[in-house]
């Protein structure tokens, strides 16, 4: 089976691209070559397109078979024109997976479904609660409509591999102040707080005095030294990449909540509404043993309840299957 991702997130389409790869399926894509964010992999992500097939992509309807490799399955990112290019790809009359994860709005939400109704090739996967719950109240065809979470290889990140032994508190987000996080102004009273020490990671956080761009091998590495991380959030997503990646790691995790949902997503992580209880919370971790070890002891629980890769590959097997079906 050939699956073509239709990418616009280099951490998603590493992590998909692996998932595919090792159930078995052929992976093209056009992928963002020029991120450094994840490795690349070997003749799948590592392509560089033709110019003129990149320009076409950015319009969707000028896209042939032939462009996208001739796949049996297409997959699309979440971006600003979903709706549209979900659209347009399924008239080239192959399935179309539609990937939802914590961008748009009930507007474009309500337009996706009704397509659905409309069009009997394009199916969905929710990656939260929110968006999946969402769908099923907007009336999107429940056999076309999946709930599987984002999943990470457990050769990338070990829980079991934390040590926390650095005193500080990871609070890794790119572009942290232009991407709508939940509480921009937090980040600047904990990076200016003397009682912890907050590390702030991500592409352009060299501007607010961060670590700037991280390469993966640095990232993980600072995910399992850290004593916690701390999620910010972005909106209007309910949870990001991070925090599944912290997760997996087997980092304790304080949350703020950015109300977006996240406690409804069933994770069950330490959540706090103001920059003294983050503070309050990072340092309880840091000075008690056991406190720390019990959050540790959660993020390996969530890690394996919420991300397990077996079983996220399993579901990823029963979707394809159904597409192909159609």
């Amino acid at each position: 089976m050939k699956i073509h991702i239709n990418s616009c997130h280099a951490a998603l389409e590493y992590d998909q691209a692996r998932l595919l790869t090792e159930i078995g399926c052929t992976v093209t894509g056009i992928f963002d070559v020029g991120s450094n964010q994840r490795p690349k992999i070997p003749g799948v992500t590592d392509l560089q397109w033709p110019e003129e097939i990149h320009d076409r992509n950015k319009r969707s309807n000028e896209l042939t078979l032939s462009d996208l490799d001739n796949p049996d399955i297409i997959l699309v990112h979440q971006t600003a024109d979903f709706v549209d290019r979900c659209f347009n790809l399924s008239k080239l009359g192959k399935p179309v997976i539609g990937i939802v994860f914590g961008q748009g709005n009930m507007k474009e939400h309500g337009r996706m479904a009704e397509l659905m109704r409309s069009t009997d090739n394009i199916f969905l996967i929710a990656y939260a609660l929110k968006e999946f719950n969402a769908y099923i109240h907007l009336g999107a065809p429940a056999d076309r409509l999946f709930m599987i979470r984002f999943s990470k290889s457990r050769a990338d990140f070990d829980p079991t591999a934390w040590v926390g032994s650095s005193r500080d508190c990871f609070l890794p987000c790119n572009s942290v102040q232009y991407r709508g996080a939940c509480n921009p102004e937090a980040v600047d009273l904990l990076q200016s707080c003397r009682s912890i020490n907050v590390v702030v990671g991500g592409r352009e956080t060299e501007k607010i005095g961060g670590l700037g761009e991280l390469s993966f091998d640095d990232y993980r590495e600072r995910l399992r030294l850290s004593a916690c991380y701390l999620h910010v959030g972005t909106v209007p997503a309910p949870y990001t990449l991070t925090l599944v990646e912290a997760a997996c790691a087997g980092t304790p995790i304080i949350a703020f909540d950015n109300g977006q949902g996240l406690e409804l997503e069933g994770f069950m992580v330490r959540t706090v509404t103001t920059v003294q209880a983050a503070v309050y919370e990072i340092k309880r971790i840091m000075n008690e043993d056991g406190y720390r070890q019990n959050r540790h002891d959660h993020s390996v629980w969530l890690a394996e309840t919420a991300f397990n890769e077996v079983r996220i590959k399993n579901q990823w097997r029963l979707l394809l299957q159904a597409a192909m079906t159609t």
